[in-house]
């Protein structure tokens, strides 16, 4: 039997909005990803904005990166938004919305990608 070990998403509940949001574990590779995928699209569909716009926002733009799903957010009628109608750019507008009205979102998702060996010595020296 074949067996592959998924890495579990973390979740981030914001008591501000009352909205969730699902993200990848952090890692070089998707990091590298992100980049190799901004600079391919600002060179390739000539999109030299979203290359601007990345080089200014890049934690907003890694946190959308990882987001995998969200739930609870909604457009101004009131009516759900769906993560597959939101591009790369839309969510990172849509983290930078939320770093804005939830204080918490920003310690959280510094420690969601902090390494796991720095986490593992932080709890072995508590």
């Amino acid at each position: 039997m074949f067996v592959f070990k998924k890495s579990k998403p973390a979740m981030f509940n914001s008591e501000a909005t009352g909205s969730s949001f699902k993200f990848r574990q952090n890692s070089q590779k998707e990091q590298e990803e992100l980049e190799l995928f901004i600079r391919s699209e600002s060179e390739f569909k000539n999109k030299s904005n979203l290359l601007a716009s990345w080089a200014m926002n890049k934690d907003d733009y890694y946190s959308a990166w990882l987001l995998e799903d969200f739930s609870g957010v909604q457009d101004e009628d009131g009516n759900p938004h769906g993560i597959a109608n939101f591009s790369l750019q839309d969510k990172a507008g849509l983290i930078k919305k939320l770093r804005e009205v939830e204080p918490k979102f920003s310690p959280w998702f510094a420690s969601h990608c902090e390494a796991a060996e720095k986490k593992i010595t932080e709890v072995a020296a508590d």
